[in-house]
């Protein structure tokens, strides 16, 4: 389908949709990773996408359904909690944290419930020593608490780092980390 043919973002939406159905069918579960920035910026973007996905499963749902064909769809792949794990990633600020609320309700809406939460880059959970950053540390902890106490059904709390944990070593290293 040419660009200039597509009258909206939705539709320009639906046909990357239609190419994302194909890519979800190699492999099996494990092997297949999405991945969504929900970046304040990007959140807008992300919802016109996951409505597309709901607008493409209804498509599909209506044609197929009289065939009495199995079928499966993307939607229908990101509600199933056997095969999509969902994780928010947030930053122990106000701001992040209710955007990550929302998320997390819009994805409910939407018949897909989030596995985790992580709090990422936390200062609390660095256990700085400078007067400074023990401040910012103890401004995170209301944060932290309401994930843990209010959104998060399962968290983790990432902290700041002085390397990214890129790499297998790195996030091994990261998993068997000693909380204290």
């Amino acid at each position: 389908m040419r660009p200039q043919r597509l009258r909206s973002h939705a539709a320009a939406v639906l046909v990357e949709l239609r190419g994302l159905d194909d890519v979800l069918e190699l492999g099996p579960p494990v092997e297949r990773v999405l991945g969504g920035d929900f970046a304040a910026d990007a959140v807008i973007s992300q919802l016109l996408l996951l409505d597309a996905t709901g607008a493409y499963h209804r498509d599909i749902a209506r044609q197929m359904g009289e065939t009495g064909v199995h079928f499966t769809t993307p939607m229908m792949q990101l509600q199933d909690p056997k095969q999509t794990k969902v994780l928010i990633v947030t930053l122990a600020e106000t701001t992040p944290v209710l955007e990550a609320a929302n998320l997390q309700d819009d994805l409910r809406r939407a018949g897909i419930e989030p596995w985790a939460w992580i709090v990422n880059n936390s200062v609390a959970a660095a256990h700085p020593h400078s007067p400074l950053l023990r401040q910012r540390a103890r401004n995170e902890l209301r944060e932290i608490d309401a994930v843990a106490t209010q959104h998060a059904r399962r968290h983790a709390v990432v902290p700041l780092l002085t390397e990214e944990p890129v790499g297998v070593e790195r996030l091994r290293a990261l998993a068997n980390r000693k909380t204290s």
